[in-house]
């Protein structure tokens, strides 16, 4: 916000400064740490970020960013996503008394995610939430993290 409102001054700062605030916040941000964590998620993870990682490092952020989720794409296609799952998700939700089934079809990805967000968040306090994974073929590590979140989330508002 502050770049937009007043460019005049980042003109005022030297390159040296902000180049160092750049490495100092790049640092932080790729400790050996950091790696261990991605690597715990998986091996594709840390390729992804390493991929990311490099091309942001080669070109500029924003190239960098969409060449990682370009990747990503790619490597949802590779283990077998249709296309019509990529950017649409398919979902059921059953409600049979204070028991709400979220039954997954498909893929749930990050690219298909809001829709299913949306209603998991919509469901009223106090219900019995099963998530029902066993048509979905390929869930993406992001979707579980918030289902993980949610739930933490979602037993605390209950009591």
């Amino acid at each position: 916000m502050f770049v937009v409102l007043f460019p005049h001054f980042i003109h005022n700062i030297p390159h040296a400064s902000l180049a160092a605030l750049l490495v100092f916040v790049g640092y932080r941000r790729a400790t050996p740490k950091v790696f261990a964590q991605v690597l715990a998620i998986g091996k594709d993870q840390l390729f992804l970020f390493v991929v990311t990682i490099i091309a942001v490092l080669a070109t500029n952020l924003l190239v960098g960013v969409f060449f990682g989720v370009f990747v990503k794409l790619l490597l949802h296609l590779s283990r077998g996503v249709w296309l019509n799952n990529m950017f649409k998700i398919h979902f059921t939700i059953i409600e049979q008394g204070n028991n709400v089934t979220v039954k997954i079809i498909g893929s749930a990805l990050f690219s298909n995610f809001i829709p299913l967000k949306k209603a998991v968040d919509n469901i009223e306090p106090g219900k019995n939430i099963i998530i029902d994974f066993s048509q979905g073929y390929l869930i993406d590590h992001s979707i579980l993290i918030y289902l993980n979140e949610f739930s933490a989330h979602y037993a605390r508002s209950v009591r």
